[in-house]
């Protein structure tokens, strides 16, 4: 198989799911097999774009391609996520594009779910995101990320891309923005869409489970990362663009965060009966010690 991506012939396919990958062979094949097992399969194109050009991922795609030729390969150097991510989107052929991370596994009916929510609403789509793996770090990030998603049907904003679909026509001119390694680059991406007028609706039906870092350096590591990049998103967004508080309350809330957002991450897990929820307390302090290190050394850098 050529490593761009070819068509076959007079295929034209209402979902492109865009999945970057980077030398996690065993995993990305997880997802693939998740995926061809969907009976709307057949109306797909899956748009592989591997960030590393590494041997057992290319074989692992060819392996797949011979038997779904609608699953295409696209090998880059790696320059990370957002520029895969760009790859893809400028391979894409269909009216609807998802994006999907590697190390996740798509539940029955994920595509069938999310081309119907798409053929009931006229705003992007966002599904929900659950832990594969069992234990408090993966129950905890899940709970991070799930704030705001888990009243049904409710139009929020979304900092994640994992998940998210859109109507071509809503990306018009959107790119990644390349400069966001390792991290940021989603949270940018949908921000910028909000202010294009994008909004987006959670339906929670669209499911996958994703492989959720499981070790507690793990988990500090990535949020000081995602402290580490969140100024740049201040600078070029000027941060939530729904935020319509005066510039000094909030301010205000965000200083009281690193005090005040474990207890609302307490009280999350108390109401949704977490089975770990008294220890969201203690991990959420540990959490903004990693986070506001990263956005206080990201301050400095920029300075």
């Amino acid at each position: 198989m050529n490593q761009k991506a070819r068509h076959p012939k007079l295929f034209m396919p209402k979902l492109s799911i865009i999945i970057p990958t980077y030398k996690r062979a065993d995993l990305l094949e997880k997802c693939l097999l998740s995926i061809v097992a969907q009976k709307e399969f057949a109306d797909c194109e899956v748009i592989i774009v591997n960030d590393s050009q590494d041997k057992d991922t290319k074989l692992l795609v060819e392996r797949f391609h011979a038997s779904h030729p609608n699953i295409l390969y696209i090998a880059s150097k790696h320059r990370g996520q957002s520029v895969a991510r760009n790859i893809g989107l400028g391979k894409a052929h269909a009216g609807l594009i998802t994006f999907l991370d590697d190390d996740c596994v798509a539940c029955n009916d994920w595509i069938r779910n999310i081309i119907k929510a798409h053929s009931r609403y006229d705003e992007a789509i966002a599904g929900s995101i659950v832990p594969l793996h069992k234990g408090l770090v993966a129950e905890f990030l899940q709970g991070l990320e799930a704030r705001a998603d888990m009243k049904y049907d409710r139009i929020f904003y979304p900092s994640l891309i994992n998940n998210n679909s859109y109507k071509s026509h809503q990306l018009k001119g959107m790119k990644f923005d390349v400069e966001f390694f390792p991290t940021g680059e989603d949270v940018d991406f949908n921000m910028r869409l909000a202010k294009k007028g994008v909004q987006t609706r959670f339906v929670h039906n669209i499911i996958v489970l994703h492989n959720y870092k499981t070790a507690l350096l793990q988990m500090l590591k990535q949020q000081h990362s995602f402290g580490l990049c969140r100024p740049k998103i201040m600078r070029l967004s000027n941060d939530y663009p729904f935020e319509r508080n005066p510039f000094a309350l909030y301010v205000l809330k965000r200083l009281a965060t690193p005090i005040v957002d474990p207890w609302l991450r307490l009280s999350f897990a108390l109401r949704h009966k977490r089975k770990h929820a008294l220890m969201y307390l203690p991990l959420g302090y540990l959490q903004q010690i990693a986070y506001w290190s990263g956005f206080i050394r990201g301050v400095i850098k920029r300075i």
